[in-house]
């Protein structure tokens, strides 16, 4: 029957805009992530594809009209990085950042949210996933922690935390740096 192709097209964000508008990133398999902003009437602002491949998971715009963006990059090795970029209404990228810790304990790292703070920086959500060394079984067990970064509009990183659960007799949870 020959090769079968299946495109996928998802809406990986919806975000609420002061104006009543909304802006909606969506990832074409075959493309790449494209943002569209509708107005309150549901009619299109604007639509620009991004130079950035990746699916984003996180978008704010600024004031400048610029859209900072959190997602993943799925070609970073040991795995999965999370990634920080800004571009302009042209789609052209700005800057980027990737955000994650490196080492052979390290599975996958992810961003998932992104919000402006009340001081007018960015602070970003995801998640960090290492591998557990004191559980030797088959399944190759990973801890799950959660990852916040606080970076400024350059994307210059102000703080990074994570919080996680800690191997210890009283098998605690805690932020940590």
């Amino acid at each position: 029957l020959g090769d079968v192709y299946k495109r996928q097209d998802e809406n990986r964000v919806i975000v609420h805009l002061d104006n009543g508008g909304v802006i909606l990133a969506i990832w074409e398999s075959d493309i790449g992530t494209k943002i569209i902003e509708l107005d309150s009437t549901g009619s299109l602002v604007s639509e620009l594809y991004s130079e950035v491949i990746y699916p984003i998971s996180g978008i704010v715009k600024n004031e400048n009209g610029d859209y900072i963006c959190s997602s993943v990059n799925a070609e970073s090795d040991p795995g999965n990085t999370g990634y920080l970029f800004k571009m302009n209404y042209l789609g052209e990228l700005i800057w980027a950042r990737i955000i994650g810790d490196s080492g052979p304990l390290i599975y996958r790292q992810d961003l998932v949210g992104l919000v402006r703070s009340q001081d007018n920086m960015y602070v970003a959500g995801g998640n960090s996933y290492e591998y557990n060394e004191y559980q030797n079984d088959s399944n190759g067990v990973y801890n799950e922690n959660v990852r916040l970064v606080k970076f400024g509009d350059d994307g210059e990183l102000i703080w990074e935390r994570k919080y996680h659960y800690v191997d210890s007799p009283e098998d605690i949870h805690t932020l940590v740096d």
